[in-house]
């Protein structure tokens, strides 16, 4: 394995060391004093050109070296034996630190992309002052009518509503159009060709009019401009930089990104919840770079970040990282003599007092005039607190943040002692003028429920730091008691709630009126509250003393961890508690042990701190004792809308019995809730547990006899609701959609020699809910079967597992075996993965012993996550015999994704619904050509005819329920006269080699519609025979409106090839080419004239068919099987129609002998405008 890696890595490493190299020597040119300005906007465009591609080459080598480098570690992750582990780790360091020396040669590359970077960027800049010099120039001069400026040869910026990028989209817009002297209508259609996306949807509603053009220009710039808006996603993404030891250069470059950008909007970063947040995700390893005492003694900014430090391969090794399984994250300083612990980084002291806090805040001189006789002592200034001059010469104009007059805020007469203790979490004012501390949640709401919403293809859950202390009175000590305390350093201050302060009889004083500004609001909110001192007692029995403000409520219930003191993660719980006390930053650090931060492998964070162990931070689903996985709902914010439904509950229940008894299935379904119970899927409701959201859902059967397993299925429907509330689906996110392409699975399965299915046993109740997420499952079923319903005979359950019939389920489902899989990490489970539908499996192999190695590989691989896989069934008889009967599939014919598959013949079976002489409505007809399953799209000869009917009954527009009159009735009893059950049975298997296999795609048009139909061309292994098949089509009905025929054929031409592109992609094809056939010459002309003079409608298409690469070539109707999809044909003909199935007859000689290139046919068209 080793040597192949380094394989790999030896040309990459050997293209970088020549692209460094071409940097070195790289050198340009200074523009002459007198050259022009278009000279000099040539001679930057031209370096930043140049620039452009060395970054993308050498980005491209990192990327491969990093991702060879992530292989190998995993790699020897996986290795169990000792032997064969060190001498894979030999090999490691031998590359990585030895002679080929890789850590230095990535480390230069990404030096080289950030000078590249910077040198790209003054490229930029000069060429924006080049063109503001030469909007000046045109400004100045005298304007003359029709006068026409010919724009730069550059391609516009564009901008796709994202805020972020506002700035750099306008500055460019700005100096490439709008700055210049053009009418305003030509500036509207720049603007317009520039926008993508959301911004493209907020401007699509105005006429493109010159008057429209300032009304979006100040639209998208209120709109995306704001620098708050800007402000707040930068703060967002500063707190989510994840902390990486080993991209740590990865690391600093985007704080730095973030800062810059941060900086260039006019935020002040020199505060100490910015320079926290940077030591939080910087690394041990940063920190020995710098100088440990001038680390110890500055903090470390934006501009220190700057300073980047030579990587030292020999300083760690990367291997550490393979020996264990979590990641250590120190933040001890060392240095040749002793290990120091950095506690935080310290601001000035109080210049007051000496202490760690700010001056205003200073309780050692309180008053006004007791600080201003302290500073006269000092001998300091009055203004600026400086000891090199008095007040009176001092000319620094500093504004009182308190009252606004012209002195310094911690000398305001107008505040009282206590007046500094101000709580704020979103913006804040004091030392520093115009201080900004990053967006933070107010933590007077539920955390845990808006911080657990699943935004993307991940769940997520996040713990704050709390833990359960030991607090007592100072002055009475026999008075004590046990609170939860939540650290909080986004808090400048600590508080305790009311409750617990009555309980411990503290000694309250000092009380007054406090401004607190939470997170979302501008205006402060004022709570009453107190001054008083709590003891704290820590492990060892020490005593932290903590001055407190006393405040009746803190916050709502959060989620806390257990963690004992000798730590045994298999073993922890969790509860749900109220915080009684809340350490903000004042005390934070006298509490929390940074040098010894662990990463734990569900992403959590393991914190030491001086009264225990802390859980806290984001990381995924967590397992249990039995190894399951456990989620959360994604809540939207609007689940207080949601009732109970007991009621409904009840009325559905009692409905439900009658029903049951009647189909006798009643004790069929008691026997179902019984075994669901047994087997920990449902649980009674614990006597008086209220936590979390109590809602009750309604359920119902579904009875399939046809079923080999589960016959009687319980469905509970989550969209029932009482009338004026919301349903438990309508409060819930759907999450984004996680699966394959189902078409694309399909069409992988018919290029599998050896094929096995299997799927999941009851997979959605495999996937259990936190404890705290399931009182919104509850239900209702009855004690006794022979009583009737009735609050005595009752009995509530609620779900354990995610139960089916809620809208999140499929998302969780799809996002939990994702995750399960992704950190597998074998290639078995990346072959899952792919083919992986709902709870539907799909392998391939090349002979029965593989695949029976694959059995007992998927077996384990979801036995880990206490999941059963069952259900296997395979074309190969052997496998079949040599799988136990538990876990083989026992019908003779299975269906596959709706499809039929008969594994022993190995050939599926086409089948059409049959009409069931139902009352002929509009309705009733639509409904039955739905209900026709071809996901391939080989029956559409048939179905054309079928769709045609149904617009003309739209063209005659008749009602949803209106009988059809007898004339269309005679019509369509024409067309299902000759409806068959089957159609055709065709071979499964195509070909299992990709690489020499040919894409033909055939494309036609008519007045009714225009069709693609995709052929693949092979050279069959065992007979080597060229064959070739029909592997997937499309069809449009023509619009109701009338379009010329060119431009219908130009349209089939364009599905033909989004058809083709879609079938290399699906079937994961190297080589992205495909011939595209057609008969229909004007089309073909369009499609090679790169003419501006053609109609847009044209122009747009035949772009998108030339970036396609495709080759084009004509061929005459009668040899062009697409014709059959555009015109129809019975169903009986289909089966025998060899030019649908297999393509014309010379496809399986040589094509390029056949037909004649579309360029000749160019030459003897003439240009159609249609």
């Amino acid at each position: 394995m080793s040597s192949s890696i380094i394989a790999s890595i030896q040309p990459a490493k050997t293209r970088l060391v020549f692209f460094l190299q071409e940097i070195n020597s790289l050198e340009f040119e200074s523009p002459d004093p007198n050259s022009s300005l278009d000279q000099q906007r040539i001679l930057y465009t031209t370096r930043k050109q140049v620039l452009a591609d060395k970054f993308d080459r050498i980005q491209l080598c990192v990327k491969e070296l990093e991702v060879a480098y992530d292989t190998w570690l995993k790699y020897i992750q996986t290795i169990t034996a000792a032997k064969k582990r060190e001498e894979e780790e030999k090999a490691y360091e031998c590359v990585t630190e030895g002679e080929h020396e890789l850590f230095r040669i990535m480390h230069e590359g990404k030096e080289a992309l950030i000078t590249l970077t910077r040198y790209k960027d003054d490229a930029e800049q000069k060429l924006e002052q080049l063109f503001k010099g030469k909007s000046k120039e045109q400004e100045r001069s005298i304007p003359r009518p029709n006068l026409t400026v010919n724009l730069p040869q550059l391609s516009l910026p564009t901008f796709n509503g994202e805020p972020r990028q506002w700035r750099q989209f306008w500055s460019s817009f700005n100096a490439a159009v709008h700055s210049q002297t053009i009418p305003e209508i030509q500036k509207l259609n720049y603007l317009f060709s520039c926008l993508r996306g959301n911004a493209l949807q907020v401007v699509s509603g105005y006429e493109i009019a010159p008057e429209n053009y300032e009304v979006i220009r100040r639209l998208l710039k209120n709109k995306y401009g704001d620098p708050s808006t800007i402000t707040t996603i930068l703060y967002n993404e500063l707190q989510a930089i994840k902390r990486n030891e080993k991209e740590w250069m990865t690391t600093i470059e985007n704080i730095e990104r973030v800062l810059r950008q941060l900086e260039a909007i006019g935020e002040n970063l020199e505060h100490s919840s910015i320079e926290t947040t940077i030591e939080i995700h910087v690394t041990q390893q940063v920190k020995n770079s710098q100088n440990p005492s001038t680390f110890m003694d500055t903090k470390l900014t934006i501009d220190k970040l700057g300073q980047k430090p030579r990587y030292n391969p020999r300083g760690t090794s990367a291997l550490s990282m393979v020996r264990s399984n979590s990641k250590p994250l120190s933040f001890a300083v060392r240095n040749n003599q002793h290990s120091s612990q950095l506690t935080v980084s310290k601001r000035r002291p109080c210049i007051f007092c000496n202490r760690d806090h700010w001056d205003s805040e200073c309780d050692a001189y309180p008053t006004a005039n007791g600080r201003r006789n302290r500073l006269k002592l000092l001998k300091k200034c009055l203004i600026c607190f400086k000891d090199s001059h008095n007040g009176e010469r001092c000319k620094i104009k500093k504004q009182c943040f308190y009252c606004k007059a012209l002195h310094n805020s911690a000398l305001c007469d107008s505040r009282s002692t206590a007046s500094s203790n101000s709580l704020v979490h979103s913006e804040v004012k004091d030392y520093h003028e115009n201080l900004q501390i990053p967006p933070k949640m107010d933590y007077s709401a539920s955390l845990y429920n808006s911080t657990n919403t699943t935004r993307t293809n991940t769940t997520k859950e996040t713990l704050l730091l709390c833990k359960e202390v030991k607090v007592f009175n100072p002055t009475q000590p026999q008075r004590q008691k046990k609170a939860l305390a939540l650290f909080d350093i986004g808090s400048q201050l600590s508080f305790i709630s009311q409750k617990l302060s009555q309980q411990l009889k503290l000694t309250e004083s000092d009380k007054q009126i406090m401004k607190i500004t939470p997170f979302g609001m501008r205006n402060p909110t004022l709570c009453p509250t107190a001054s008083t001192q709590l003891n704290v007692q820590t492990m060892e029995n020490d005593v932290i003393r903590l001055h407190v403000n006393v405040v009746e409520h803190l916050t709502n219930e959060l989620k806390v961890v257990d963690t004992p003191r000798e730590i045994q993660f298999q073993e922890l719980t969790n509860h749900w508690k109220k915080p009684d006390i809340l350490i903000g930053a004042d005390h934070f650090f006298k509490f929390i042990k940074l040098q010894n931060v662990q990463e734990l492998s569900s992403g959590h964070m393991l914190v030491q701190s001086k009264v225990g162990p802390m859980i806290a931070g984001s990381g995924d689903n967590t397992h249990e004792m039995d190894g399951r996985y456990h989620v959360c709902w994604p809540w939207r914010d609007s689940k207080q809308n949601l009732s109970d439904n007991y009621g409904l509950c009840m009325g559905r229940l009692k409905n439900l019995l009658k029903k049951l008894q009647l189909k006798s299935l009643l004790q069929v379904y008691h026997n179902t809730i019984i075994e669901q119970l047994q087997a920990g899927m449902i649980e009674e409701v614990p006597h008086n547990d209220e936590v979390g959201v109590i809602h009750y859902l309604p359920h119902h059967e579904v009875w399939n006899p046809n079923k080999n397993t589960t016959k009687l299925r319980i469905v509970y429907d989550a969209s029932a609701h009482q009338k004026g509330y919301k349903s438990l689906n309508e409060v819930l996110h759907r999450g984004p959609v996680m699966l394959p392409d189902l078409v694309g699975v399909l069409l992988r399965f018919r290029m599998m020699k050896l094929v096995i299915i299997a799927d999941i046993e009851k997979a959605f109740l495999q996937i259990g809910l936190h404890p705290e997420e399931r009182n919104c499952t509850r239900f209702l079923w009855v004690k006794n079967l022979d009583e009737e319903v009735s609050e005595r005979n009752i009995k509530s359950y609620r779900f354990k597992r995610v139960p089916f019939g809620v809208i999140s389920s499929p998302f969780l489902l799809a996002a939990t075996l994702k995750y399960h899989l992704d950190h597998t990490a074998t290639s078995l489970a990346f072959e899952i993965k792919q083919n992986l539908y709902v709870d539907n499996i799909i392998l391939t192999a090349d002979d029965t012993k593989e695949a029976i190695y694959k059995y007992h590989g998927t077996k384990e691989i979801f036995r880990k996550a206490s999941m059963n896989v069952r259900e296997f069934l395979s074309n190969d008889k052997e496998f079949n015999k040599q799988i136990p009967e538990d876990d083989l599939n026992k019908t003779n014919k299975e269906t596959f994704f709706g499809l039929n598959w008969s594994h022993d013949m190995d050939t599926m079976r086409l089948t059409l619904k049959p009409w069931s002489n139902k009352r002929l409505t509009k309705r009733t007809i639509l409904q039955f050509i739905a209900s026709q399953y071809d996901p391939l799209g080989y029956l559409i000869p048939i179905m054309v005819r079928f769709k045609l009917f149904i617009q003309h009954l739209w063209k005659e527009k008749y009602a949803w329920d209106q009988s059809i009159n007898d004339t269309d009735k005679e019509q369509w009893k024409t067309l299902i006269s000759e409806w068959p059950k089957v159609v055709k049975e065709i071979p499964r298997f195509i070909t299992k080699n990709t690489k020499s296999m040919e894409l033909h795609i055939f494309t036609d048009a008519s007045k009714l519609a225009y069709s693609a139909a995709v052929y693949i061309r092979y050279i069959d292994e065992e007979s080597k025979i060229t064959k070739s098949y029909l592997l997937y089509a499309k069809s449009r009905i023509a619009p109701i409106k009338d379009i010329s025929i060119p431009k219908l054929e130009l349209l089939a031409i364009l599905i033909g090839v989004r058809a083709g592109r879609f079938v290399l992609n699906q079937l994961w094809c190297r080589e992205k080419c495909a011939t595209v056939w057609s008969d229909a010459k004007c089309a073909l002309f369009w499609v090679k004239n790169e003419s501006k003079l053609l109609p847009r409608f044209v122009q747009k298409r035949a772009e998108e068919i030339r970036n396609s690469h495709f080759k084009l070539r004509y061929l005459p109707s009668y040899d062009n099987p697409a014709d059959v999809a555009t015109r129809g044909i019975p169903p009986t003909k289909l089966h025998y129609n060899r030019l649908w199935w297999n393509g014309p007859r010379w496809l399986d000689k040589d094509p390029s002998q056949c037909l004649t290139e579309s360029s000749v046919i160019m030459q003897r068209t003439r240009l159609y405008k249609r």
